[in-house]
């Protein structure tokens, strides 16, 4: 029986989606997976989703307005930037790393650093990428440290140690502090924004 050209351009689709991506999608994402393969010329995609928990993300580079969860986006269930720019194929992604379910009233997503650190050195910046945050409202000029506060004036979120009620027209501080976060916060200098101790 004779083989067909498109049965061998499907076939070659397919050897181009990583194992791992069979053996874990579901036929829908799966389909997905393999249609955004097929559209950039079987080249990776850093903003897929992985087997690892992680949502997902078709952020444009150079967004500035914020990222939102979309079931309908032009790329399919994922993060796009909020600022209405359509995306596709050929558009410049940033990197993400967006843990799924992020978005509750104690996390927001932003594009901040990743760090680095090996034993007994301090950690560096390697890079940054679209994560999940812990909210914060830590108001600027604080100086008594931050605490996780679960009923703040704002929600709950991380706020100043000095007991300063903040609200929405209060200034803060930026800050990148990743959930689950047990030694404390700090301010760092380098990248002017709070984080957790490491």
């Amino acid at each position: 029986m004779p083989v067909r050209k498109s049965w061998l351009v499907s076939l070659s689709a397919m050897a181009a989606v990583p194992l791992s991506l069979l053996c874990v999608a579901g036929s829908k994402s799966l389909a997905a997976e393999i249609k955004i393969k097929i559209n950039t010329g079987e080249r990776e995609l850093k903003q897929l989703a992985s087997s690892g928990g992680t949502d997902a993300c078709f952020i444009h580079s150079g967004c500035k307005k914020g990222a939102g969860f979309s079931q309908k986006g032009s790329m399919g269930e994922g993060w796009y930037c909020t600022d209405g720019q359509l995306v596709g194929p050929q558009t410049q992604y940033d990197q993400c790393n967006i843990v799924s379910g992020c978005i509750s009233d104690k996390h927001s997503v932003q594009y901040g650093p990743v760090w680095k650190s090996e034993e007994r050195s301090f950690p560096r910046v390697v890079g940054q990428s679209w994560q999940c945050f812990d909210n914060a409202f830590i108001h600027q000029g604080c100086e008594k440290g931050a605490v996780y506060m679960k009923n703040g004036t704002m929600g709950t979120a991380w706020y100043c140690n000095d007991g300063k009620k903040v609200d929405s027209s209060t200034p803060i501080d930026t800050a990148f502090i990743q959930p689950g976060c047990q030694e404390g916060v700090e301010f760092d200098e380098k990248i002017s924004a709070w984080r957790c101790k490491f």
